[in-house]
């Protein structure tokens, strides 16, 4: 079985600031059929970040290109054909939302 992660880092002042960024962010992948894997949480490393990671709907290629494309700038791609995994900076300009610092894409065979 396939799985498509969407995990990404963004800069957060409070817990109810991350519910708004949140619910921003799922309206914009509404598509994919966003699912919380994990309740947004402070990042350890930088205290201003808050974690977030959705699991998505279909897990395959195309929905792996199509979010790339959704979220613009330049994307570090690694893996192979089995296992995808593409990662973004805020130095690449804005995706989705303003906030967002980091993404990572992960597209997998279980």
């Amino acid at each position: 079985m396939s799985y498509l992660i969407f995990r990404f880092f963004a800069l957060c002042s409070d817990p109810e600031a991350a519910i708004r960024i949140d619910t921003a962010v799922r309206d914009r992948l509404a598509d994919f059929s966003p699912v919380s894997t994990m309740t947004p949480k402070q990042y350890w490393k930088i205290e201003e970040y808050y974690e977030f990671s959705y699991d998505l709907r279909p897990a395959d290629s195309t929905s792996f290109d199509t979010l790339r494309q959704l979220c613009g700038g330049e994307w570090d791609e690694n893996g192979d054909t089995a296992h995808r995994s593409s990662v973004w900076n805020r130095t690449d300009g804005i995706a989705l939302v303003e906030q967002i610092m980091w993404i990572e894409l992960i597209l997998g065979e279980d």
